[in-house]
Order: C-alpha cells, then structure tokens, then sequence
C-alpha cells in the first residue's frame, strides 16, 4: 500500500514559495533522519543555522566519526568540530528550557522558483519558541 503525503504551499516573506511536508518530531523518527542523512549523504548536503539576518551554510569535512545521543541531544560529531541538536527529551536545564530547546516541528521543503519549478531542497527543524 502506497501513502500519498500532500504537501502545503506556503508564501513565506524574504524566501518565497515553498512546498512544505510536515515531518514527525519524535527522537527515534528525528535520529534516524538525522542519521540517514549524516551517514549516507553527507557529501551532498550544506547545513546549519537560518536565523533573520545570519545563514550558516556548512559542509561536512568527511563522514561523521560518531553520531551519539545524551540527554535529548544527539551528536554529529566529525573529529575536529561536531554539532548537537536536541530532538528527544531534555532533562538537565529544567522543563521549560527543555521545552524550548526540543524540536517542536519539523518538514521537508522545496522552494519553488519563478517559473515554477524547484530550485532547491531541505529539512527544517523548529524549536519550541519556532525558531
């Protein structure tokens, strides 16, 4: 049986049209995304923080040495630098922060360029404040 995902078609200022799929936010569904592609494509992806007025767009040096979790943050970890993004539940800080770092939301992207058709690809994780 095939499950047909639609996607919403979102106006989003200072970026455009964009085809979004929303995405689950729980940890084993967020690891193993995260795991998929650090593993098996890491060569073909630029990632990093999109913030109003920053946009970090790294490449990864090589494959991850480690890919780890600890206390709902997991780990990419490539020797010489490593990242944590917290997408399981976050004890240490206290509920709220917890809250807040989480992923809250998740989805998978295009942009849609003028003529229509799609320039670009991406995942979007958001915290709990939607940032």
């Amino acid at each position: 049986m095939t499950r047909t995902v639609t996607h919403t078609v979102v106006e989003e200022h200072g970026t455009g049209t964009l085809h979004v799929w929303p995405l689950p936010t729980d940890e084993r569904s967020l690891l193993e995304l995260v795991t998929f592609l650090f593993e098996r494509h890491w060569e073909h992806i630029w990632f990093g923080v999109i913030v109003q007025g920053a946009a970090w767009e790294v490449a990864a040096p090589n494959a991850p040495e480690r890919i780890s979790m600890y206390d709902g943050y997991v780990t990419v970890d490539f020797g010489r630098w490593h990242f944590h993004l917290c997408i399981g539940e976050h004890t240490a800080s206290g509920p709220e922060l917890g809250a807040l770092r989480r992923c809250a939301r998740a989805e998978m992207y295009r942009l849609i360029g003028a003529d229509g058709s799609p320039t670009s690809w991406g995942v979007r994780l958001f915290n709990g404040r939607d940032d």
